[in-house]
């Protein structure tokens, strides 16, 4: 059976921010960031992810932080239509902003099925009501 390509881990939180690690994991390589994010960010996610429709060809972009110099992160995933089989990519291109030698640059795929996508949400959710401190999903497509 195949890991979870994605884990999210609630680190800490308070009435305004949270700091989650989050581990993207491909069949060659593991990677993890923690960033400062909102419930209303997540829930942008969650939203985004229950919209999006390979059907209509369209894509979805979830971006956390920004790409400057004076960011604590920058992350940016995107969701599109692989295949007309049900097979969805992630492009996920992250950095970490740190100074070497522990800085971090990344950009990489991640191919799952639709029906992921659903399961997901619904966990994203679970995450964001406070029910659970830690999701993980999106199995990756052989």
């Amino acid at each position: 059976m195949s890991n979870p390509s994605i884990r999210i881990k609630k680190i800490w939180e308070d009435e305004t921010l949270l700091e989650c690690c989050l581990e993207f994991l491909t069949t060659s390589s593991k990677v993890s960031l923690d960033i400062y994010t909102t419930k209303a960010d997540l829930e942008e996610l969650r939203q985004g992810i229950i919209h999006f429709s390979p059907d209509i060809a369209n894509e979805f972009r979830w971006t956390s932080g920004a790409n400057t110099d004076d960011s604590t992160h920058y992350l940016s995933v995107r969701f599109f239509n692989h295949s007309n089989r049900g097979h969805v990519a992630l492009e996920i291109i992250l950095d970490n902003k740190q100074e070497v030698p522990e800085s971090l640059h990344s950009h990489f795929y991640i191919l799952t099925e639709l029906n992921q996508l659903d399961e997901f949400s619904r966990k994203l959710k679970q995450l964001i009501n406070e029910e659970v401190s830690e999701i993980d999903g999106l199995l990756a497509t052989s």
